[in-house]
């Protein structure tokens, strides 16, 4: 899986969705803060999964470290779904992704992603469109890009680094 918005950082502030809490929503068990969705796809030229998996990270203020609260996957391919109940067991899509770390608030987040998605259908069909957008510029530029050409996990300092550039982003963004 690769991050969309680090093979595209250009298109961070227009197009990486934020939402923020002014006070917290105990209807939905939802804290107040900034919630950051990143996006990542299976960039296995050999693969069509059509998946996503949206990392959720949660910003308190402007002087918090982003927090990893939710990773959520999801198909728009229900042929895939079928293949993925199958393997995993797993019944939904939306769902949480078992081989992610998941907060006490995950679940709220995906009820809310979940609506999100359903809602809006522009932020659907983004969805769809970053992953073959993302996959066509792997397939064409692999040896030109850094990270193809690093050939390894990100590291928690890349991580970390990452984490700043998107904080950066977004206050730029919402300034």
């Amino acid at each position: 899986m690769l991050s969309y918005f680090d093979f595209f950082p250009d298109k961070r502030a227009n197009e990486c969705r934020t939402v923020t809490f002014i006070s917290p929503d105990d209807d939905i068990g939802i804290p107040s803060g900034t919630y950051v969705f990143l996006e990542s796809f299976c960039i296995d030229l050999n693969c069509d999964c059509q998946r996503v998996l949206v990392k959720v990270l949660y910003i308190r203020d402007e002087s918090s470290k982003p927090r990893d609260v939710a990773n959520i996957g999801y198909t728009w391919n229900d042929k895939k779904d079928k293949s993925l109940r199958k393997r995993t067991g797993i019944e939904s899509n939306p769902f949480l992704d078992p081989m992610n770390p998941q907060s006490r608030i995950a679940t709220h987040l995906l009820i809310y992603w979940q609506a999100m998605v359903r809602h809006d259908g522009n932020y659907a069909d983004r969805l769809e469109r970053h992953y073959h957008e993302l996959r066509r510029a792997y397939s064409s530029s692999k040896k030109d890009h850094p990270i193809d050409g690093d050939q390894r996990a990100p590291t928690p300092i890349d991580r970390k680094k990452r984490a700043k550039r998107l904080i950066a982003a977004m206050n730029h963004k919402t300034r």
